[in-house]
């Protein structure tokens, strides 16, 4: 539990009503801070990179957070873990640390994405990305010298390249995998993309997230992000899956399962 009066700064954050209809179990919700934004809030009384910055409901319950990217001069970004997020959930963010406050739960990146297999918010160092979920599949990119950042993201921080990010894992099947899918019956893939043109053209059988290309191996390449439900892979295991394939311009494709 936490109490706001050991804080010098208080600020409610209610959801959009509309876009919450259901109880949204264990729900990571984005907070964006900012002077601009909240009038009155200075980011140099979080302290170095928000460090004395804390997340609580009305009852004190104290919530995980990851600060995705901070920025003293321009828009904050952070990730709060709501236990049970409902239109009329009330959350508090406090700041600022009176004299003799004992703080409570700091930032706890694995905390808010417990139940994740991988989280890349996309703040490069070098060619890498580091995964917040806890179970270090950093991802690297295969062209290192393609990857810059990208202009005007949509949240936190995004890069550019012309080639994939690609972790160590083999195989999130097996046992060995620092979390293994095999016990789950549904998965879900999400994250934001640019597109600057989408094709309409079909590959194949299942559900697009992303593509991009006339058609699979014509000159130009191209990319996408498909379901197939029904797709056997190059071990002969059949199974639900979230393929990325890159198109190299030959016809040739890598595939990320």
């Amino acid at each position: 539990k936490e109490d706001a009066e050991g804080y010098d700064y208080a600020m409610a954050i209610t959801p959009n009503q509309s876009y919450v209809t259901s109880t949204l179990v264990d729900f990571p919700v984005l907070v964006r801070l900012s002077s601009e934004r909240q009038s009155g809030f200075d980011p140099a009384d979080c302290g170095t990179n928000g460090e004395n910055l804390r997340f609580i409901l009305a009852d004190g319950t104290m919530l995980a957070h990851e600060i995705d990217y901070w920025d003293v001069d321009g828009e904050s970004t952070v990730w709060v873990r709501v236990p049970a997020l409902t239109a009329d959930t009330v959350i508090f963010a406090l700041w600022s640390p009176k004299s003799g406050t004992v703080h409570h739960l700091p930032r706890d990146p694995k905390a808010v994405w417990c139940d994740y297999v991988g989280v890349w918010h996309m703040n490069l160092d070098g060619n890498k990305v580091y995964d917040s979920s806890g179970n270090d599949y950093t991802a690297t990119n295969l062209s290192p010298d393609t990857v810059t950042a990208a202009a005007n993201p949509v949240v936190g921080r995004a890069a550019y390249s012309t080639n994939m990010f690609a972790t160590a894992v083999t195989d999130l099947l097996s046992a060995n995998a620092a979390k293994p899918i095999s016990n789950r019956s549904k998965v879900t893939f999400s994250g934001w993309l640019s597109v600057d043109s989408a094709a309409l053209s079909d590959f194949g059988s299942g559900y697009f997230i992303y593509k991009k290309y006339v058609k699979w191996g014509d000159s130009t390449g191209g990319a996408c992000v498909q379901y197939l439900p029904d797709f056997v892979n190059n071990t002969g295991y059949k199974s639900a899956i979230v393929q990325v394939f890159l198109n190299s311009g030959t016809g040739n494709s890598n595939v990320v399962n």
